[in-house]
């Protein structure tokens, strides 16, 4: 391979994310944390500490991905800035459990962060970067990953149209809550649909090449 030979292929031409190009137009994202996601969560009601944990375990889980460990220091930080307050309730034979409630600083963060633009955040697809390969990446090796991946998504999919089922009959008659969660499972059904069709696309591409091999 000649070097260089990757910015003059019209597909390296036009490699630039879009995220990429917004940020070197002066236009920056506003960085979203693991404490607005914790304090959208409060907002809704006093939560301890496994409570929270417990919603990441749910639908909430699917637009945000931590760890159990990563929710206390979260919620050690937002106590120390003053975001979020907790109380102690006793508890025969176990330690204290902490009660969390936002307080009113940490809802004057919270209606900011909401009213402030999002722009997508950094993608890292390993996949990808090994088509970006080309030849370096045996083919029957790209097949294999593809359809694990293909079996992954149709796996989503279904668990996203089991959770938009609960929400569609009277839909339109259901409060803005009820809605928007609908939203959000509608956008995770047809993300999933376009993932499996470039899976379809991407295996009859690749068994061409194998065939040829």
């Amino acid at each position: 391979m000649q070097h260089g030979a990757y910015n003059s292929s019209p597909f390296h031409a036009h490699m630039q994310p879009v995220s990429y190009a917004l940020s070197a137009a002066g236009t920056g994202s506003p960085t979203m944390s693991l404490k607005h996601v914790i304090l959208v969560v409060l907002k809704k009601g006093q939560c301890t500490g496994y409570e929270i944990n417990q919603t990441f375990a749910g639908p909430l889980g699917i637009y945000w991905h931590t760890t159990h460990q990563a929710v206390y220091r979260a919620l050690a930080s937002l106590s120390r800035e003053g975001w979020v307050r907790y109380r102690e309730k006793s508890q025969d034979g176990k330690p204290d459990k902490k009660i969390y409630s936002i307080t009113a600083s940490g809802e004057r963060a919270l209606n900011q962060w909401l009213r402030e633009h999002q722009q997508p955040g950094p993608i890292n697809e390993s996949l990808l970067v090994k088509f970006f390969a080309g030849e370096l990446c045996p083919t029957g090796a790209l097949i294999e990953q593809v359809r694990e991946l293909q079996a992954t998504h149709q796996r989503n999919l279904e668990y996203y149209r089991s959770l938009a089922e609960g929400f569609e009959p009277g839909l339109e008659r259901q409060g803005i809550d009820t809605r928007r969660g609908y939203l959000t499972q509608r956008r995770g059904i047809l993300m999933e649909q376009a993932r499996l069709a470039w899976c379809d696309e991407a295996l009859a591409m690749l068994e061409q090449d194998q065939a040829r091999e």
